[in-house]
């Protein structure tokens, strides 16, 4: 029967390559045992659910083009322009859609970017299905930290409105040379910049922001809710009166997912009210600890919560984070601070979740802390994808409900 039990995230945010070889014959010395990771394991895990991935909804969305017309087919006139704003790294979803366009619209693709050297081999194969439909325009190139950030920079939010909706700087070089150089210069940020065939935003266009994390365009879509009705601009707390508008009040605004609660326009994919693990440990009593770095503590607490944030009895978030003294130099890591409050909270919690980033050296000092208190422990590492633990289990490919399961016998529930 399990006790206690912590389950541990690797690098949440991180998709370096690592040598799974390596790292899989050096825990083997802890006597863990290891399955392949299945998509969204610890999600999964915290709804009791086994969840469809929003990549692939966007793929059952464009596989026939009918189904996306049927979305916006009122709001398309003859006249009518369609801007879309898209990762780069999700651009191959969209290339059937694409292909099949023929209803004449200009489709106008203002393009984010993160990886530059990544997304220049998305940028060619896009250049490669915009040469064959005289319908698409590569718009704009913007890079992600310009916008997708979580302190909604006034400053570059209103450049890259600017570029997107006035198409303000536009240069005659193309998209794919223009990127190539910022390569070659060594530049990892750039600011937003339009080319020579993008077109303003108009009164009757649509727009679609295809980002699937909803938090990361939060800033952005409140620009265009104030364009489409300027008295929003008073109902978003954090929205800047001095903000530079396009008046849009017939602009059609599509997202993926709600990206605040204010959010009056389309959505496409509707989130369900799923019952979430926390919460049930909750109306149980059960204790739940929740170590986490300030990078991490907001975005892991939205996507265990089924991106909610909510607030539960019987549970403690703690944000650590990194100690400098005055000359910057740092003092104490949070991955330090995460493993002494866990090595001093391990008794006062049934459940803990912690994460750790970069330092595998941290992982290490972890498994003794488990080990010296005889803790159980589920490991997560998304970059090897495999799940460590010291649990026995019979599968190759471990099964959410199974661990659900598992933990509701465990505690008792």
């Amino acid at each position: 029967m399990v006790e206690c039990l912590s389950f541990l995230l690797l690098n949440p945010f991180s998709w370096k390559w690592v040598d799974e070889n390596s790292k899989c014959e050096w825990l083997k010395n802890y006597s863990l045992n290891f399955s392949w990771w299945a998509n969204h394991f610890l999600r999964e895990v915290w709804v009791w659910k086994k969840l469809d991935m929003d990549e692939d909804k966007l793929k059952n969305l464009f596989e026939w083009f009918e189904s996306f017309y049927s979305l916006i087919n009122e709001s398309l006139k003859k006249d009518t322009s369609i801007h879309m704003i898209i990762p780069l790294n999700l651009i191959s979803i969209y290339f059937h859609f694409l292909n099949q366009w023929e209803l004449g619209n200009k489709i106008f693709l203002h393009l984010v970017c993160s990886n530059l050297s990544e997304d220049l081999k998305s940028l060619e194969n896009l250049e490669k299905v915009v040469e064959k439909n005289q319908s698409l325009v590569i718009a704009s190139l913007l890079h992600e930290n310009t916008i997708f950030n979580d302190n909604v920079n006034r400053r570059e939010i209103q450049k890259w409105y600017d570029e997107i909706v006035f198409s303000q700087t536009q240069t005659s070089i193309s998209a794919i040379d223009y990127l190539r150089k910022c390569i070659d210069e060594w530049k990892t940020f750039f600011n937003p910049v339009s080319f020579i065939d993008a077109e303003p935003f108009n009164d009757w266009d649509i727009c679609l922001i295809w980002e699937i994390d909803q938090e990361k365009i939060a800033g952005l879509t409140k620009a265009f809710e104030v364009s489409i009705c300027d008295e929003k601009r008073w109902k978003f707390n954090n929205f800047n009166s001095s903000f530079i508008v396009k008046n849009l009040p017939n602009l059609k605004l599509f997202v993926v997912k709600t990206p605040y609660y204010l959010y009056e326009n389309n959505v496409l994919f509707e989130k369900d009210n799923l019952e979430t693990l926390p919460q049930l440990l909750s109306q149980n009593e059960i204790r739940l600890l929740q170590l986490w770095d300030k990078k991490h503590l907001k975005l892991l607490n939205k996507y265990f919560n089924w991106e909610k944030w909510v607030v539960y009895d019987w549970h403690k978030k703690l944000r650590c984070e990194d100690k400098t003294n005055e000359k910057g130099e740092m003092m104490v890591s949070s991955n330090e601070l995460i493993l002494k409050n866990f090595s001093d909270e391990i008794w006062n919690y049934e459940l803990t979740m912690i994460s750790l980033e970069d330092d595998w050296s941290y992982l290490d000092k972890y498994l003794r802390i488990v080990r010296e208190n005889g803790r159980d422990c589920i490991i997560v590492s998304l970059n090897e994808k495999i799940v460590f633990s010291t649990l026995d289990f019979w599968k190759k490919v471990i099964d959410s409900c199974d661990i659900y399961q598992l933990l509701c016998k465990s505690f008792g529930i």
